[in-house]
């Protein structure tokens, strides 16, 4: 008689655990399926270079970052950025007199791309996909010598477009291909300051839009 409750027990806990097993690992299954592009996940992505040097894999940037909203789904933003400053002197040789020229240049420039990758046909391993999304960018830069002073701006907007494919590497890695095409409008402006006459000063604007691709870029996204 003591006997029975503990067997019904037994019993129970046997039917409970014979219920909730298959559950837990066709979700297991699910979670490996999905591997590091389940909902949620994020990677920071590098561009591979001569070399198989590390680089931005954003259109010459220096941050790239993805998240996944779905296995099929995903949002990436970049970011880049440069900054130049350069001084140079050059030197002319005559039989009567040599000629020392200085040449100064410093410029700014910052670019933000925002693409919604959507992935198709998603193997075991490889995940083609492509995306689209918004482009833009702000330079402004500053030269001069001993003739001129040189100002010029410039600001661009514009949408493009990427198709690629991944290859999973391993849960946490992930190498991909991927050509890039964006279609832009571009305005700049220009001031040049004579410094051998004075008050003689050249102003322009110019305006275009242009399409361009990319070429096919390698690059390798690390999931956490």
């Amino acid at each position: 008689m003591t006997r029975l409750p503990k067997a019904r027990r037994l019993v129970f806990a046997f039917l409970t655990l014979m219920t909730l097993a298959p559950a837990a690992v066709a979700a297991a299954a699910d979670e490996a399926a999905e591997g590091p592009m389940r909902p949620g996940a994020w990677a920071v992505q590098f561009g591979i270079g001569d070399n198989f040097t590390l680089n931005s894999f954003a259109s010459g940037g220096a941050v790239s970052v993805k998240r996944h909203s779905s296995a099929k789904v995903a949002w990436r933003a970049g970011v880049s950025f440069g900054l130049s400053d350069v001084s140079s002197d050059r030197s002319t040789e005559t039989p009567d007199t040599t000629f020392l020229e200085e040449a100064d240049f410093d410029g700014q420039s910052i670019g933000v791309e925002l693409d919604r990758l959507h992935y198709f046909g998603a193997g075991p391993a490889v995940h083609p996909y492509f995306g689209y999304g918004p482009r833009g960018g702000w330079s402004s830069s500053h030269s001069s010598n001993d003739s001129y002073d040189r100002e010029q701006d410039s600001w661009s907007a514009g949408v493009g477009a990427v198709f690629g494919a991944e290859y999973r590497a391993s849960s946490a890695i992930g190498i991909h291909a991927e050509y890039r095409a964006s279609f832009q409008y571009t305005s700049r402006t220009l001031e040049d300051r004579s410094l051998i006459v004075d008050g003689d000063v050249l102003r322009g604007e110019d305006t275009s839009w242009t399409l361009s691709s990319g070429g096919v870029r390698f690059g390798l996204s690390a999931y956490f």
